[in-house]
């Protein structure tokens, strides 16, 4: 009998979608921000709307569309786990808005 390989996990086939899709930098980044964050990618991609959330899904939008510059709109959307480019923009916006308020912090 021939041994044959394990089948991969579907964890590992969806890694291999995301990082085919974004990127090993893009993640890297989001993986960065979400663990400085203390957020999950479960929240991240979750309807919750507190600040430590927001928070990190406007850092990772901004550092994936400042350092990846291949990502889309909608692929930094999808990133952030949103469905259109819109969330993007917002998110983008939100940032330069919010800079002096944040240094203060």
């Amino acid at each position: 009998m021939i041994a044959s390989a394990p089948a991969p996990s579907l964890r590992s086939l969806a890694r291999a979608a995301d990082v085919a899709r974004f990127g090993v930098r893009a993640l890297a980044i989001r993986d960065a921000e979400l663990f400085a964050a203390g957020v999950s990618i479960d929240e991240l991609v979750g309807r919750r709307q507190s600040r430590p959330i927001l928070t990190a899904r406007q850092d990772i939008a901004y550092r994936a569309w400042t350092e990846c510059a291949w990502l889309s709109l909608s692929a930094v959307a999808s990133l952030i786990g949103r469905r259109d480019h819109s969330a993007a923009v917002y998110a983008l916006s939100l940032i330069h808005i919010s800079e002096p308020t944040r240094q203060a912090e």
